[in-house]
C-alpha cells in the first residue's frame, strides 16, 4: 500500500521547495518547506499562503 501511494504522489506532482517570511511576537523570521501542488496553481498555492500571513513567497522550480 506504501508503494502504491509513492507512485499515486510522484505522479500528482513532485514536492517542490517552498520559502516564505512570517511574523509573530518575538519579530520576523524566515522559513522554508516541501509542498506538492497537487489541485492546484503555483499562483493559488501563493494566494492560499497570502492569506495565512506569509509574505515573499518564493516556490522553487
Amino acid at each position: 500500500m506504501h508503494a502504491l501511494i509513492n507512485r499515486l504522489l510522484d505522479w500528482l506532482g513532485r514536492p517542490r521547495l517552498v520559502e516564505f517570511d512570517y511574523r509573530d511576537r518575538s519579530g520576523t523570521h524566515h522559513g522554508r518547506c516541501y509542498v506538492r501542488c497537487m489541485f492546484g496553481s503555483q499562483s493559488q498555492m501563493r494566494r492560499m499562503m497570502h492569506s495565512c500571513g506569509y509574505t515573499n513567497i518564493r516556490i522553487a522550480q
